[in-house]
């Protein structure tokens, strides 16, 4: 019996499917099969004007490529007019891109080749339609990451660009665990290479970044405290001017990833360096004061932890409104933190 909930499409039809439409392919011109071999590895559906630049054919004579595959039974126009054709199955798209060759590093060669152009040639679409590309639809921005990761070693700064730009998108959509997904071709690039042709700043986004998604997820805090190392390695090759902040905002860090381990004589010790820094942010301030009391003894030191969890939330209600918008925000998020964890302070106290 078939359950109601499979989709029929995603059962594989067996050997004999795939055979039927290797006989098909036999009887198709060569240019043909690499155009839909092309085609396949892109996606279900594909743009035929960017296909015509990825081999660089006249689009008419593409169109008339298509039309013998559309009479085959392979692919189908949709949608008149609108540039945009795709497989007819899914299933016939799974042959093409798992299409036979006697040679397969040649074939892997071609999908290498079909992504970089593909990445290219989109990325030129998308940079002279959007002001920024942080506007780009998510699922376009999936599908850039998505292509950009079989070429990430010849090309590391697109990759780097769309791969920071997929993570940014999932975390603001509460998707952590993709977030980190989509994150890895860049992060990787950035703890393996040192040729990588982006700012130290850039690279020390990404490392940060990581660390917070872990910290997010309550995933492996080793990999965090890895990322946070390196972060603060780079940051030490920058002026002083410059690397202050980012310090801060590691220390920070590192006094959660501390707090999460249970290591809360480290946390007060990391805490107790930026508040009795005088240049620190006021916001930063109070996140290390948040994170310093939240790590006392709720037991032997209920009472403390109550009356500094309550100081700090007047000295927080004083200031909302009258600092910047990144301080007002920070402030307005630790506000909200301290109010869940009275709740747990009243419970001892």
């Amino acid at each position: 019996d078939v359950s109601p909930d499979i989709n029929l499409e995603d059962i594989d039809p067996g050997a004999e499917y795939h055979e039927s439409l290797y006989r098909e392919l036999e009887g198709l011109d060569s240019q043909i099969v690499d155009v839909l071999h092309c085609c396949a590895i892109i996606g279900q559906r594909f743009q035929v004007s960017l296909i015509a630049k990825i081999f660089q054919v006249d689009i008419l004579e593409l169109l008339t490529m298509l039309q013998f595959a559309e009479e085959r039974g392979l692919v189908v126009d949709r949608l008149p007019n609108d540039d945009i054709y795709e497989f007819k199955d899914k299933r016939i798209a799974s042959v093409f891109r798992h299409s036979r060759n006697d040679n397969p590093k040649q074939i892997h060669q071609k999908i290498r080749e079909y992504h970089r152009r593909y990445l290219n040639l989109r990325t030129e679409e998308l940079e002279n339609r959007y002001a920024n590309l942080e506007e780009v639809p998510f699922t376009e921005t999936l599908a850039m990451v998505a292509h950009a990761k079989f070429v990430s070693e010849a090309m590391p700064t697109k990759t780097i660009q769309w791969s920071l730009l997929a993570s940014k998108q999932c975390e603001k959509r509460r998707l952590y665990g993709r977030a980190i997904e989509k994150l890895e071709p860049a992060l990787s690039l950035v703890q393996n290479r040192t040729d990588v042709d982006i700012s130290i700043e850039s690279k020390i986004e990404i490392l940060l970044l990581y660390a917070q998604l872990i910290i997010k997820i309550g995933d492996d805090s080793e990999n965090a405290i890895t990322s946070l190392k390196q972060a603060v390695a780079l940051a030490k090759r920058l002026p002083a001017g410059e690397s202050s902040k980012i310090l801060l905002n590691i220390a920070l860090l590192r006094a959660t990833v501390s707090y999460q381990n249970r290591s809360f004589e480290e946390v007060i010790k990391i805490a107790k360096t930026i508040i009795d820094n005088p240049e620190v942010e006021l916001w930063r301030q109070y996140r290390a004061r948040f994170l310093s009391s939240i790590s006392l003894d709720p037991k032997t030191q209920a009472e403390e932890k109550h009356n500094n969890l309550q100081q700090l939330l007047t000295d927080i209600e004083k200031l909302i409104g009258h600092e910047g918008s990144e301080s007002d925000y920070q402030l307005q998020l630790l506000e909200c933190e301290i109010c869940n964890e009275f709740g747990k302070s009243f419970l001892f106290y």
